[in-house]
């Protein structure tokens, strides 16, 4: 599929009332996904630091998982999203969603 094609598609579907329906939901499925793969990567260290944080973030994504992640953003934090957001909307909802990057692969990203 060429960019412009990809572009347009995603237009669309970012426009459809069952993508405006999901929206809300799939952010938190994102962020939830999101804090959880850090976690998890978080365990694998065997640091007794990590444990505090490990506490801390479940915490925050039990009460709110959009502040949970809020926390992570960093250097190259829109990968990690995009990556995730792809991935839900494909296995869950049987969306096509093109991230950014593939759209514009001429472009860097941070």
């Amino acid at each position: 599929m060429d960019l412009q094609k990809m572009r347009e598609h995603n237009e669309a579907l970012e426009a459809s009332e069952e993508y405006l329906r999901i929206e809300d939901e799939l952010e938190m499925e994102v962020a939830r996904a999101i804090v959880k793969a850090h976690i998890k990567a978080l365990k694998k260290q065997h640091d007794p630091k990590t444990r505090a944080r490990i506490a801390e973030l479940q915490a925050l994504a039990a009460e709110n998982p959009l502040k949970a992640v809020d926390t992570l953003r960093g250097m190259g934090f829109c990968h990690t999203y995009w990556y995730w957001r792809k991935r839900i909307l494909k296995r869950k909802y049987r969306m096509v969603w093109y991230t950014p990057q593939e759209i514009e692969p001429f472009t860097c990203f941070d």
